[in-house]
């Protein structure tokens, strides 16, 4: 008998694959400047800044309120949050806010929030009150502001006598109409 050694196999190289084509590029003549484009965003009004520096605050502090949430009063911004908190942005540019959560009894408690981790006791407060209570005026002046300033949502009704107001002179209900079936 006789005895073969055999020879280890060594592992076949993989060949590289083929670069992939590159397509033809474009060449950009930097010898002249290409001209600056100018933003054209005009002055933000007042409205606007105070939801803005509502915005940034919230989102500065993590409490969880949407960008689109905030909705500007005079002087500040607040935004209703789902569980009826109301939250209320002190103003300027600073991080401070107060919180109205309601209670069971049906009044507000005012909280002082600056981080999710205060809106969360503020509101555990809250849930935990067991005194009956009447409303403060402090809670009914900021409810009468805030209304005032919600705009009044458009019902069907309204929106029908709106179209059968008059138009260049005449009625929408007066204006003759093609016959259907001509």
């Amino acid at each position: 008998m006789s005895t073969r050694t055999r020879k280890p196999r060594t592992a076949k190289k993989a060949t590289p694959a083929p670069a992939p084509e590159r397509p033809n590029l474009t060449l950009v003549d930097l010898r002249h400047p290409l001209p600056v484009r100018r933003r054209t965003i005009g002055p933000a009004s007042p409205q606007v800044l105070a939801e803005a520096r509502a915005a940034r605050a919230s989102a500065w502090c993590r409490l969880p309120i949407p960008v689109l949430a905030w909705h500007a009063i005079p002087g500040t911004a607040y935004a209703r949050l789902h569980d009826g908190t109301l939250i209320v942005h002190t103003g300027g540019h600073t991080n401070q806010f107060t919180a109205w959560t309601p209670c069971r009894h049906g009044a507000h408690h005012a909280h002082q929030v600056d981080s999710h981790g205060a809106l969360n006791a503020a509101r555990g407060e809250a849930a935990a009150c067991t005194t009956p209570h009447a409303e403060t005026d402090a809670h009914q002046a900021l409810t009468t502001a805030i209304t005032a300033a919600e705009p009044e949502p458009t019902s069907r009704p309204r929106l029908t006598a709106q179209l059968k107001t008059v138009k260049n002179g005449r009625s929408l209900a007066d204006t003759p109409k093609e016959h259907p079936h001509g």
